[in-house]
């Protein structure tokens, strides 16, 4: 290993913390509860963006002559629900450590190197799974 390496950076999702499709799960069901039309493949095709954008981009589609603030409560309320949802699922649902991830992070540990997690979910998400995992009361994952 480079002796100049001082820190690694992780993402959380699918890197650190398995990830089960969670996010496209609770977006589907936010989407079906608040009476927007989306399916799998075309949530998928826009992983990556901010959910508010998401929801936005999906109800413009839908809603192609609906009036500015309707459309805009819509998207609010489908967004609001999908973090009602989404942590709620947090909650209750186990958040495992990907397969090696904790031995990685020992071994990252026993040669000095700083761990930093980094991610999408907002800070309210991110605690709920650092505090699952183990990793929020020492701040220091595995």
């Amino acid at each position: 290993m480079d002796r100049n390496v001082r820190m690694v950076v992780f993402d959380i999702a699918g890197t650190t913390i398995k990830d089960r499709n969670e996010v496209e799960y609770c977006f589907l069901e936010a989407a079906e509860r608040s009476g927007l039309q989306a399916d799998k493949s075309r949530i998928v095709s826009m992983m990556g963006y901010s959910k508010y954008t998401v929801f936005e981009t999906l109800w413009k589609e839908q809603m192609k002559n609906g009036s500015n603030g309707s459309l805009k409560e819509k998207i609010s309320n489908s967004y609001n629900l999908f973090k009602d949802i989404l942590e709620i699922h947090y909650r209750e649902h186990p958040v495992t450590p990907t397969d090696g991830c904790l031995e990685l992070f020992e071994f990252l540990r026993t040669k000095g190197i700083k761990i930093v997690l980094n991610t999408g979910f907002y800070r309210k998400v991110t605690d709920i799974i650092l505090e699952k995992a183990g990793w929020k009361e020492n701040n220091n994952p595995g």
